[in-house]
């Protein structure tokens, strides 16, 4: 009984909730406005939606309380070890420091969680009702008391470990904060450092796997995106669990005279300045590369000054004041930046092996190649293969990338001979590797056939895995009038339609795949997002040219195609000769297609096509415009109603017969 007076001391968490209160006030305020009572006033359906869970429900304004009301808290709890007075006088009572500690702890812990678990009963007495715009059981209403239990727990029990390692209030929320962020941030950084000196390094903002998640805080603030899993649950409860038994021997050993310093351990000290000072200087490197087009010296220049500028800052906060320079801060700042310096350079050299890491055959259990990582996790099984024949082509596909080493241009520099390359490889002993290169197609041409042509590739790249009847709709356009379009709901239909296309893809060939020609018609096919809200859908487009015979043949069946396809001899169609002109530097001043023609039909002179044959001829092989091409022949505009396009002619894609006819009739 004594125990657990002394541990749970009345007297302190009275004294905590009258002069703390208002935090459970304004906590259960702002849950109860933005879940139950959001929920009574909005505008009811006709038929009441079914959320996926009660974070899909304005989860974003949950998140501004959720996130900030916990960390506040655990900033006012501590305020009694911040403040010089409150210090000496708290610990002056007949108390031990633990038996303090977990009064505070507790009183914190009252004022967070009732108003997390009023609001839930409150919304639960909602739950099960029609008459309401959205529909929740009382399940869900369960796991978003559990689920934002555990986050309230998490948050508070971290801003309490920070604040036993800090003696300042305002200093304490920051780098609660700051640290939450901290390892998004300098995976970024560390990132944008390895991009730029690391052969093959992928871009991951176009992976599913990208620093953000390394975030707590930023993991949180997507919750309406994607719930927390059971295990992120039990890891986030297993941390909060953590840092408040970390809080007990920090607080024991905590000085009160460390009251209103920034950090209150002497060894902690070491390790703040390290990550001031490589944050600024990745910082400093990347300002620095950027704004100098990559020029080495300015780029060393910028991990110089962010050295001397992370030390100074972090110098300021430590000891604050400006007294900072002396002849052992010169050394130290020189320590500091030759460290991490050396370090950041070993990440990036030759001792790695990371540009040369190519697996063996026999190691990789499946792999990934396309323009891009652009699955989802839902379909990131679907986009590997485990063919031994795939693998092979990959691999060496890899390997003369690797030898060759062409050099990667800008994205914005990059011509469309250039091709985007991502590989994947999940190895047998676990693991993954990922590379991405950009690479100039007709240097690499046969090694991209070889991996193009095979039936896994066009499997993850065109969606084949998703051709199986669960399309919600599909939509099949003119490719030179959008306006012509068909829309298929019916699953009958959209069977056969699948079955069609996928024949035609296997059979489709490395050229077909590249070729820039438009296409007869555009087909998107469209499927619901399982899980979501408001209906939504994702797509996928395919191009058909005339070597899709079996969707045309499908087409001419069920009359789709009279709706979609154009008579050549009611196409409007101007064609202007681009002797003379380079489209290419016109494009590159941001002249539009429709600017360069108008200016060539006025030096060059144009004509418009009468002759239906001919325009048939033109239809079969113009193409859109490509950066990569130099031997454009002629730019045509064609109209088709109030649809207008504009394409190009390549001299290597026409047949004498139609060069021919075009030249007599522009009279060269």
């Amino acid at each position: 009984m004594t125990s657990s007076r002394f541990f749970f001391n009345g007297g302190v968490i009275r004294q905590n909730i009258r002069q703390h209160g208002w935090i459970g006030i304004l906590y259960l305020a702002g849950l109860l406005f933005t879940l139950p009572l959001k929920l009574i006033l909005g505008m009811p359906y006709t038929q009441a939606i079914r959320l996926r869970d009660l974070f899909e429900y304005h989860g974003e304004e949950q998140m501004i309380f959720i996130l900030s009301l916990p960390v506040i808290a655990g900033v006012f709890i501590t305020r009694y070890i911040q403040s010089r007075p409150s210090a000496d006088l708290y610990h002056s009572l007949p108390l031990r420091r633990e038996h303090l500690l977990t009064a505070h702890i507790t009183s914190g812990l009252m004022l967070l969680i009732v108003p997390v678990w009023l609001t839930a009963a409150i919304t639960a007495v909602l739950s099960g009702r029609h008459d309401l715009d959205y529909f929740f059981t009382l399940s869900d209403v369960l796991s978003w008391a559990v689920t934002v239990t555990v986050i309230t727990l998490f948050l508070y029990s971290f801003s309490l470990l920070v604040g036993m390692c800090t003696g300042q209030s305002i200093f304490q929320a920051i780098a609660a904060y700051v640290i939450l962020f901290l390892p998004m941030v300098l995976s970024g950084l560390l990132t944008a450092h390895f991009d730029r000196y690391l052969y093959g390094y992928p871009d991951p903002g176009r992976t599913s796997h990208t620093f953000e998640v390394f975030s707590p805080l930023y993991r949180m603030i997507a919750i309406s995106e994607t719930t927390l899993s059971g295990l992120e649950l039990l890891i986030y409860t297993a941390l909060a669990v953590l840092f408040l038994a970390l809080s007990y021997p920090l607080y024991k050993k905590r000085h009160i005279e460390t009251a209103g310093q920034a950090v209150a351990y002497v060894f902690f000290q070491p390790l703040f300045k390290a990550f001031v000072i490589l944050c600024l200087m990745l910082l400093g490197s990347i300002y620095f590369h950027s704004q100098s087009d990559g020029k080495t010296g300015w780029t060393v220049a910028g991990y110089m000054l962010g050295a001397v500028v992370g030390y100074v800052i972090s110098e300021l906060i430590i000891r604050k004041g400006w007294q900072i320079w002396s002849r052992k801060a010169v050394f130290e700042l020189a320590a500091y930046g030759a460290g991490i310096g050396l370090l950041l350079y070993g990440s990036v050299s030759g001792i790695t092996g990371y540009e040369t890491r190519i697996p063996a055959a026999y190691s990789v259990e499946a792999v990934y190649m396309g323009d891009y990582f652009d699955w989802s996790d839902t379909e990131e099984e679907n986009s590997y293969s485990r063919d031994p024949d795939y693998i092979s082509a990959v691999l060496s596909l890899q390997r003369e990338v690797v030898n060759v080493r062409p050099p990667e241009i800008p994205d914005a520099d990059r011509p469309e001979t250039y091709r985007n390359v991502s590989i994947s490889y999940r190895l047998k002993e676990g693991g993954m590797i990922y590379r991405e290169y950009q690479i100039p197609e007709e240097q690499f041409r046969d090694e991209l056939k070889n991996a193009m042509e095979l039936e896994d590739y066009k499997k993850s790249s065109y969606w084949l895995y998703k051709l199986n009847g669960t399309a919600s709709s599909v939509e099949i356009s003119s490719g030179i009038s959008p306006n012509r379009r068909v829309i298929i709901h019916d699953p009958a239909e959209m069977r056969e339609f699948e079955q069609a296309l996928k024949q035609d893809m296997d059979r489709l060939s490395y050229e077909e795949m590249t070729a820039k020609r438009i296409p007869e018609a555009v087909i998107d096919i469209y499927w619901k997002v399982p899980g979501a809200l408001h209906n939504l859908h994702q797509f996928k487009s395919y191009p058909v040219s005339r070597m899709f015979t079996h969707v045309q043949a499908w087409m001419n069946k069920t009359g789709y195609a009279k709706n979609i396809k154009v008579d050549p001899g009611s196409v409007g169609m101007e064609i202007v000769d681009t002797k003379d002109y380079s489209l290419a530097d016109a494009m590159n001043g941001f002249t539009g297609l429709a600017e360069a023609f108008t200016q060539l039909k006025e030096t060059n002179g144009g004509y418009t096509v009468e002759d239906a044959e001919l325009k048939k001829q033109v239809l079969e092989h113009h193409s859109d415009f490509d950066f990569g091409k130099e031997d454009a022949a002629y730019l045509i505009r064609t109209t088709v109603g109030v649809d207008e396009r504009y394409s190009v002619l390549y001299r290597k894609d026409m047949t004498p017969e139609l060069e021919k006819a075009l030249r007599g009739n522009s009279g060269n």
